[in-house]
This record gives structure tokens, C-alpha cells and sequence, in this order.
């Protein structure tokens, strides 16, 4: 609920101009968010010397990414650039330089990404205590969801917002820090208590599962357990709270909560397998709908989750995977893109004359596949010619038959569309 805090902040220190002057925020700012904005955004950092020897010699786009994220976790650790800029390390220095001159090109295009927003905010509130105070009566408590994923200038803002009162409640689970690739840090939950005076921080266990089986939560108790000590030369103290996880009731199931299901080395007997599983667990009423079904890869554009993904359909086990370019190639969802391609003449028309900036050649192609299983369709099954008359007009007619003519992939007869095009209902 960090969010909803800043978000709070944040609507007052946008909406209230006597705040503004206390920034060097014009009131004209706008945010850094869009990739293609950032991208270039990121170019103009390219004439620093010797910038790839931190970043590497990669594409615009990779590095627009990775240069944003090495700003954006620097500045929330509110680290000094102009000390770096004086490191004797020369990599630390371009860093410090790296930073410096981000900063003050968001000055420059009166722009805020997502770590700015958080810093302007910090500074405006340590360095104005009259803005601080006035924010403060209005804030009696501070709730946060999802502590473990807090980073530190969050929880500096945090504090600051609190003030003397210190009203402050932090829910969150040390065993899922999942965020420190986006600069989340673990510790501010485990030093939490720490932040106070002694015994003034009152820490509750909330040790209950409510969501899992009770073999899946002694399973979870078992790894956590045995996943340090001498043999992993690791420890946990300093890293998690230690904990029981209890399970709210103990399983009512029969049979194994955790099934693996494996073949030998022969794919298709794998593939049989898995088959048979879902058969039976159908067939037993423990599954009761294939949604309640879900496949775990590392990767569901791999060979092995693809080929699975195929043969299941194919014996009418139907597969969704948005993640996955199977979605892209199923027959409603080209059908749909198609029919909506269709509705818009001069995108058709642009598509024929690749006359996109952005649109590469590849989904242009995919595109027309989409059109001409749109058009299968319209010919062959539902479309009577009173829909069609009121969908396709005659400029569309003309736009169309005209790219169909000039593409080299659209094969269809222009000659047989023009004729069922103009066929009667049948």
C-alpha cells in the first residue's frame, strides 16, 4: 500500500502551487513513463565517454533499460553523485556522471520517472518543514501491505509522513522478497523494530496459512529448514524471522497433493502421460473444469512446453498461454485481429504499402494471415451478403482488391472474391 501513501502525497504536492515554488518542479512537468519516450530520452546520455564499458555495446532499447534502472535504484538509495564523480575508481566516476547528467536533463524536459517522483517528494519534505508539518495533520496513521518490498528512500518518506506520532503498521512477509530487482530491500522489514525505541514496536505473527494444503505448508517448513547450516554454508538468521508456518486445517484430500508426473526419456510417451493425468483427474471429479489446471516452465516458448502445448489441442485439450506466441497463432485470435483489421480501410491500405514507422516486417506479415483467415470466414461460413454490404463498401471493396493484387502473399483470387462478394444469401 506504499503506492497509496505517495499517491496521497503526491495528488496534494501537485494540486497545492504554494508547494511547487519549494521544488524546482515548473508547474509544466510531465512523466517519464513511455518506453519509446525513455528510449529516447536515454540517447542523449550517449556521448558520455566510456559509457560502455559499464553498460556494454548493445542495442538502444537494452540500453535505455538497463541505464533507467541504474539511475532509478541509485537515486532511491539517495546515493551523492557528485562523490562518485570524485571516486578515484574511473567506473564509479562515470556512474557519478551518469547520474548527474540524467538528472539534469529530466530538469531540462521538465520531466519525472517513477524514482524522481520519490526523490522530489523526499527533498521537498526534508528541506521545507512548514510542507512537512501541514502534510503530517492530515496523516494520523500509515498502513503499508507488502512491506518486504519497500526500498529505502520509500521507507525514509515513510518516516518523514509519520513525524513524532510514529503510528505506523507494516504488514509483510520476509520469506517473499521478490522485488529486489526492481530495488527492494528485505531489510526494511527485519530492521523494522529497530527504527523504534526499545519494546515501543510491538511485532505480531501472523503464522496462519488459510490458502494451502497442510502437506504444501510442512513441505514449505521442511525446505526452509534444511536450506541452511553447515552443508549450504548459509544461514538464515540474518535474513528471514524465524517462523512455523501452520496450516489452517489439515488436508481433507486422499491422495497426493503434489503429483509429478513423468515419462521416460521418449517425448511422446511424456505426452501420453500428461494426457492420461488429465483424463483421469476429469474422470475422478477432482478436476472439474481444465482451468483449474496449470502447466509451470521456465520458459513457455521452449520446445518442450510448445510441443506439449500442440499435442494436447490437438487430442482436445485447449491450451491458454498469453505469454506464449501459441496465443497469437490460435485460429479466434486471428480471426478477431483480422475482422478488426478489416473495420479500419486506411490501415488495411498502410499495411499494403508498409507505411509504419514502428510496425516491423515480421508483424506486418502476421498481420495479413490475420486478414485471410478473416476472410475464409467472411467467404465461407457466416457473412450473408446483406452484413457484408453494410461492412464492406465499395471503397472498401476497391482499397481491398487492390491490395490483394499488388501483395505477393495474398493469394486469393481476386476474380472469385469479387464474384462471392457479390453473391446472394445463401
Amino acid at each position: 500500500m506504499f503506492l497509496d501513501v505517495i499517491n496521497y502525497f503526491f495528488v496534494i504536492f501537485n494540486n497545492i502551487s504554494i508547494f511547487l515554488p519549494e521544488t524546482a518542479l515548473p508547474k509544466s512537468f510531465q512523466a517519464l513513463v513511455l518506453l519509446v519516450n525513455r528510449c529516447d530520452f536515454i540517447k542523449m546520455l550517449y556521448f558520455i565517454t566510456n559509457i560502455d564499458t559499464i553498460f556494454g555495446n548493445q542495442g538502444s532499447w537494452k540500453k535505455a533499460s538497463h541505464i533507467s534502472y541504474f539511475v532509478n535504484v541509485l537515486n532511491e538509495e539517495l546515493i551523492d553523485f557528485e562523490a562518485l564523480c570524485r571516486d578515484s575508481d574511473s567506473d564509479i566516476q562515470i556512474a557519478g556522471e551518469i547520474i548527474k547528467i540524467y538528472n539534469s536533463i529530466l530538469d531540462e524536459q521538465n520531466m519525472l520517472d517513477f524514482s524522481a517522483i520519490q526523490t522530489q517528494a523526499y527533498f521537498m519534505l526534508k528541506n521545507n518543514p512548514a510542507i512537512l508539518a501541514e502534510i503530517q495533520e492530515k496523516i494520523q496513521y500509515i498502513m503499508i501491505d507488502e512491506y518486504q518490498d519497500t526500498n529505502y528512500i520509500q521507507e525514509q518518506i515513510v518516516f518523514l509522513l509519520a513525524g513524532e506520532k510514529q503510528n505506523i503498521a507494516v504488514v509483510g512477509d520476509d520469506d517473499q522478497g521478490l522485488y529486489r530487482f526492481r530495488g527492494a530491500t528485505i531489510h526494511n522489514i527485519l530492521e523494522f523494530p529497530q527504527k523504534f525505541e526499545k519494546g515501543k514496536c510491538e511485532r505480531v505473527s501472523l503464522v496462519v496459512n488459510y490458502r494451502s494444503d497442510s502437506r504444501i505448508v510442512d513441505f514449505y517448513n521442511n525446505w526452509m529448514s534444511t536450506t541452511g547450516g553447515k552443508d549450504f554454508k548459509f544461514e538464515w538468521d540474518n535474513f528471514r524471522y524465524d517462523k512455523t508456518i501452520l496450516p489452517f486445517e489439515n488436508s481433507k484430500i486422499k491422495s497426493q497433493s503434489v503429483v509429478k508426473v513423468i515419462g521416460e526419456n521418449d517425448e511422446d510417451e511424456w505426452h501420453e502421460t500428461v494426457l492420461k493425468f488429465i483424463k483421469k483427474l476429469m474422470e475422478s471429479g477432482k478436476v472439474t473444469n481444465l482451468n483449474q489446471i496449470a502447466f509451470l516452465f521456465n520458459s513457455v516458448r521452449s520446445d518442450k512446453p510448445v510441443k506439449l502445448a500442440n499435442y494436447l489441442e490437438q487430442n482436445g485439450i485447449n491450451i491458454y498461454s498469453p505469454r506464449s506466441n501459441m496465443f497469437f497463432q490460435r485460429d479466434e485470435v486471428m480471426l478477431s485481429l483480422g475482422i478488426l483489421l478489416l473495420t479500419f480501410t486506411g490501415y488495411v491500405q498502410n499495411l499494403n504499402d508498409r507505411n509504419f514507422t514502428f510496425v516491423d516486417e515480421a508483424l506486418c506479415e502476421y498481420y495479413e494471415r490475420c486478414i485471410m483467415v478473416a476472410l475464409k470466414y467472411i467467404k465461407k461460413r457466416v457473412m450473408s451478403w446483406h452484413i457484408c454490404q453494410r461492412i464492406l463498401t465499395m471503397h472498401f471493396r476497391e482499397c481491398f482488391i487492390r491490395c490483394l493484387s499488388s501483395h505477393r502473399l495474398w493469394k486469393f483470387s481476386i476474380l472469385n472474391l469479387q464474384t462471392e462478394l457479390l453473391t446472394s444469401d445463401r
